[in-house]
């Protein structure tokens, strides 16, 4: 069977150990606008609503579901909020152009091995921007600027794949953020990708190991 939920969620992600769903919601959803959204995927029912901030986007959740990470659009920063509680713990600035606006959370990912430390992938001017690496609200030295990216996967706690479509970036991770190591062009494509066991899936169904 499949149920469908009426919900204008931004993005979503699944965590695993409270067995849920958490939806992002923008401020046009009314009353319960600007907040995550629980869901229960067994009866597609929302179960509770909290407020996450300005225009809550792009979501990402730690491997103990200890933080959710929620780049807000309205205010150009992460909020990390503490589960299971949704209680604000830090505000993340992503920074700003000149005469061109706040930076927005393009793509977020969490390091599998170390739940302080975030990659984000920036917008900026109406376009990708540096991926950039964060440990709690300090930004890190090392930062990728070329080429553009606006996906994200960890595969482990020193590799992180970044994708556009048609380019697959490999970057190192340590410390003091990322550096790019390789990039593979016509491999995969597809708006979007899946990293899973070793394998870099375009949407499009190419396979890349």
């Amino acid at each position: 069977n499949i149920t469908v939920l009426d919900l204008p969620a931004n993005d979503l992600v699944w965590d695993p150990f409270a067995q849920v769903i958490y939806a992002s919601l923008p401020s046009s959803y009314g009353p319960t606008g600007n907040s995550i959204a629980v869901i229960n995927p067994s009866t597609g029912a929302v179960t509770a609503t909290f407020f996450a901030g300005s225009e809550p986007t792009k979501l990402a959740l730690d491997s103990t579901s200890k933080y959710l990470y929620v780049g807000l659009n309205g205010n150009g920063s992460v909020q990390r909020l503490n589960l299971p509680s949704f209680t604000p713990d830090i505000d993340i600035s992503l920074g700003s152009v000149q005469n061109s606006g706040p930076n927005l959370a393009l793509a977020l990912a969490v390091s599998p091995t170390n739940s302080h430390m975030i990659a984000v992938a920036l917008n900026q001017c109406c376009g990708t921007g540096p991926l950039e690496f964060f440990t709690d609200s300090t930004k890190l030295a090392n930062s990728v600027t070329s080429p553009g990216i606006d996906q994200l996967a960890f595969a482990s706690g020193t590799t992180l794949f970044g994708y556009v479509p048609n380019v697959v970036s490999q970057v190192a991770v340590s410390a003091t953020g990322g550096t790019l190591t390789q990039t593979w062009s016509g491999i995969v494509d597809g708006n979007m990708f899946q990293y899973s066991g070793g394998l870099f899936l375009g949407s499009n169904g190419q396979e890349f190991n």
